[in-house]
């Protein structure tokens, strides 16, 4: 018998405005599986394509090199046919190279591979400085295109060194994704900076965080240039017109607006974390991790007004990372969340839901 904890009704003890939500019960289900042919990885978004639950992560750690030319992989991905996590999931499929190991995901450019392979380090000097030099895709779980062909996907471009949190954004964009065993597309976008892929360049913030609602594409910013100390921003644009940079507005608080500058900090937050709709609480509801807690907050349409965060979980594991929800699970129209979260290797939870 699994162990639960049945919580009493959230009090906002110093917050001016409490999530529109009870949690009545937390239930750890424990690890979700880890392929063999990987040591660790971070991320751990997902969403369905094609009745796949499909999970995205960002840098990983294969333990053989395979066709790559080292165990790093800037991204991977998984799938599972396992819609239902009642008992936890399973039925993961790592997709593979010729060899066997875990391949990559997002595709890099010509350009990008080429500068990738000529720095880097594989021990002999033969490396061009700064050697151990990369570029990297960090992308989203696929996001719902109704009425387009496939998924979208969000992602960002990133620029890494060697050392610890050595990296910066270079920019954001998005993905396309038809067949599901090719993988995801970056097509080139009607934008304003020289890297013909990027919608988002540094200086306007890391635009990132998806979800669809009313037509529209709507992508959360909690990091970059713009949002240096988690403030999260909102841009949106029409689903037929998102790759296009002039159709793109900001909610400056009152109203959108094509000036990214005018765009205004919602609230803090992280950017891992995610955003989807709840139909039993009527509400939008963001999840996320903040100092070894799970947090949530409520609204009632994408740009608010927000709650105030408020602790859910605290899961016993210490530094806990990527708490993300994942709506593709949901159980009686939301009355049932699932979340996992990042401790060494990924856990999930349960959470019962009733209205405050």
């Amino acid at each position: 018998m699994k162990p639960i904890w049945s919580l009493l009704p959230l009090l906002a003890l110093s917050a001016c405005h409490p999530p529109e939500l009870r949690v009545v019960a937390v239930e750890p289900l424990g690890l979700l599986p880890k392929p063999d042919s990987i040591d660790g990885r971070d991320g751990g978004l997902s969403g369905q394509f094609l009745n796949h639950s499909v999970w995205v992560y960002g840098d990983s750690v294969a333990l053989m090199a395979g066709t790559f030319p080292s165990t790093w992989r800037n991204n991977t991905m998984s799938w599972t046919d396992d819609l239902d996590a009642t008992d936890g999931i399973g039925g993961f499929v790592q997709p593979l190279d010729t060899l066997g190991t875990p391949r990559e995901f997002f595709p890099r450019t010509a350009d990008e591979e080429a500068f990738n392979a000529a720095h880097i380090d594989r021990g002999d000097g033969n490396c061009q400085a700064p050697c151990g030099a990369r570029y990297a895709i960090w992308g989203s779980a696929p996001i719902t295109n109704p009425g387009g062909a496939g998924v979208l996907l969000a992602y960002s471009k990133v620029y890494s060194e060697p050392g610890e949190f050595n990296f910066s954004i270079v920019g954001s964009s998005l993905a396309t994704w038809t067949d599901f065993d090719t993988g995801p597309v970056r097509p080139e976008v009607d934008g304003r900076v020289a890297d013909k892929n990027i919608l988002f360049d540094a200086s306007d913030g890391e635009f990132g965080i998806p979800t669809v609602f009313e037509s529209a594409l709507y992508l959360f910013s909690c990091s970059g240039q713009r949002s240096p100390h988690g403030e999260c921003r909102l841009a949106r644009a029409p689903l037929d017109q998102v790759f296009h940079r002039d159709a793109w507005r900001f909610w400056t608080g009152s109203a959108w607006s094509a000036d990214v500058a005018a765009a205004a900090s919602l609230f803090a937050g992280t950017p891992n974390m995610t955003v989807h709709w709840n139909a039993y609480l009527n509400r939008w509801l963001i999840i996320y991790a903040s100092y070894g807690h799970i947090m949530v907050r409520t609204a009632p349409r994408p740009e608010g007004p927000w709650t105030d965060e408020e602790s859910v979980y605290t899961p016993p594991e210490p530094d806990i990372l990527h708490a993300l929800g994942h709506a593709e699970y949901q159980q009686a129209d939301g009355a049932v969340e699932y979340v996992s979260y990042l401790s060494g290797q990924f856990r999930l939870v349960r959470l019962r839901l009733s209205r405050p």
